[in-house]
């Protein structure tokens, strides 16, 4: 009988405290729709001032363009090349177009087109070893351990803000360049290819010798040799065993001989055809205004809470005790 009234209580209880909870979201909203009533002239004046401060910024400003294209580092890691590009990026920042044409090989008119130009850290979301998109956040950047998804250490993207719908042509080819000629990632990559050659030189004596073993135990099975069979490891490990390493490691000079065909000549390659930036300018009259009218209304409306508390918050501060 105890714990049933017990039990009784304890509902009566959560349901107390439930029916508080919604009394005080009532109130709440109540609160909220009163005080909009009460400053309603002034909120439409902050959406107006807003807006009206926004069309103009948005409407005189220089629109521009983003655009991003996908490149590869194949023998270094992009994390280099992104610092370098980044780097790079301080001269249209301080808007130093001599030195950017002389470093990226184009004319000052064509440097003048681009706002600026950053390195971006390309994410593969499934591990196929293939990007899927490009940080854009840059919380990788920021933090790169706080995901389950992997950053690419050899795809990056280069994003480029532009004050032109259409990519200037040399620009991709003068960013490769540019990188290219960087006597530390000429080393670096020097280095790395000097590694994989070695590695491939490995490999192809690896392989000879088990592909000589296995002719070896094949002639010295006679019974194999009468029944025509090819005896592929003697010992323990068996046949499956021996197709496995023999093919692993013909895959892995394939593999090789494939990034030494492809990336020998090069530090950066590109991955892509032409970009194209995007139809909307990133600071559009109607985003502007936007932001602006939420600026407006966020800073409009704290000031409104305090006039109207104005009275409280003096009299607390006046009441606080001092030290």
């Amino acid at each position: 009988m105890e714990n049933k009234t017990q039990t009784n209580n304890n509902e009566i209880d959560l349901f107390s405290v439930l029916q508080s909870i919604a009394k005080w979201i009532g109130k709440g909203i109540s609160a909220f729709l009163k005080f909009l009533y009460r400053n309603f002239l002034w909120i439409c004046l902050l959406v107006v001032l807003g807006g009206a401060t926004g069309f103009l910024i948005g409407h005189f400003s220089k629109k521009y363009y983003q655009s991003s294209i996908l490149m590869q580092s194949k023998n270094i890691n992009c994390s280099l090349v992104i610092r370098e590009i980044d780097a790079l990026n301080e001269f249209f920042v301080q808007k130093k177009y001599d030195a950017i044409a002389k470093r990226l090989s184009i004319s000052e008119k064509e440097a003048q087109l681009v706002k600026s130009i950053s390195g971006i850290y390309a994410i593969d979301v499934n591990r196929d070893d293939y990007p899927d998109y490009a940080d854009l956040t840059e919380r990788y950047k920021k933090n790169p351990s706080d995901t389950a998804e992997k950053k690419m250490s050899d795809f990056f993207y280069v994003k480029m803000e532009l004050y032109s719908k259409e990519v200037p042509e040399l620009l991709p080819v003068s960013i490769k360049n540019f990188i290219g000629n960087n006597s530390f990632c000429q080393r670096e990559n020097a280095f790395h290819l000097q590694q994989k050659q070695e590695k491939l030189k490995e490999l192809k004596y690896q392989l000879s010798l088990l592909d000589s073993l296995q002719k070896t135990d094949y002639f010295k099975n006679v019974n194999n040799l009468a029944k025509g069979e090819q005896l592929f490891l003697v010992g323990d490990r068996g046949r499956p065993l021996f197709h496995q390493d023999y093919m692993k490691l013909y895959e892995e000079i394939q593999e090789l001989e494939l990034d030494l065909g492809l990336y020998s000549n090069e530090v950066i390659t590109i991955m892509q055809d032409m970009p194209q930036p995007s139809l909307i300018p990133q600071n559009s009259t109607i985003g502007t205004m936007l932001i602006f009218m939420g600026w407006f209304l966020g800073f409009g409306f704290l000031g409104l809470i305090i006039k109207e508390n104005r009275k409280a918050i003096i009299a607390f501060f006046k009441n606080k005790p001092t030290a």
